[in-house]
């Protein structure tokens, strides 16, 4: 599991992760679980996790923890897409918006959802024909309606790197 964009939505915790099944080369897609924010939040001022299930064949009834993938929410389209991201709700558009790396075709994605289960690509944010791939995009909104950036209005920016992928030192900021 890898990733990490987050989305608040009807009292729970959605993360988006890249899955896979058992062996290496599984690679399954960009998968989502969740758990009730209070539990969350309850057990994390203990030092505990609570359960959190993943989403799988229309139900959130598999444990996260678990070597049963779950259905993917953003399949494989361009190849290597990456969960390495950020998520926003977009007050205006009534939408959550996700950002996706896809590393073999050098693009980052944006993708958005009326209800965090089913996204669709909205637009190539940007393409790159050298060796670079996107990782770690950062939704930023300076006057937006939440200080920690989870929503955005109508005016925001999408903050990310071009990486090398022959030397991961070379970043350069857009």
């Amino acid at each position: 599991m890898g990733g990490g964009a987050y989305i608040i939505r009807d009292g729970y915790l959605y993360i988006y992760y890249n899955d896979r099944g058992a062996g290496r080369g599984s690679r399954k897609g960009i998968c989502v679980a969740r758990a009730s924010l209070n539990e969350v939040l309850e057990q994390a001022e203990r030092h505990r996790v609570g359960p959190w299930y993943k989403y799988r064949d229309g139900k959130w009834n598999v444990a996260a923890l678990s070597e049963t993938a779950g259905t993917p929410v953003i399949p494989l389209v361009y190849g290597g897409e990456d969960c390495h991201s950020d998520a926003a709700y977009c007050v205006p558009l009534q939408r959550y918006l996700l950002t996706v790396q896809a590393q073999i075709g050098n693009k980052l994605l944006l993708y958005a959802s009326a209800n965090g289960l089913n996204w669709r690509l909205e637009a190539i944010v940007d393409s790159s024909a050298s060796k670079r791939f996107m990782p770690y995009s950062a939704f930023v909104d300076f006057d937006g309606p939440r200080d920690d950036c989870s929503e955005v209005d109508d005016s925001f920016y999408i903050y990310y790197p071009h990486k090398s992928k022959l030397d991961h030192d070379v970043d350069d900021m857009y």
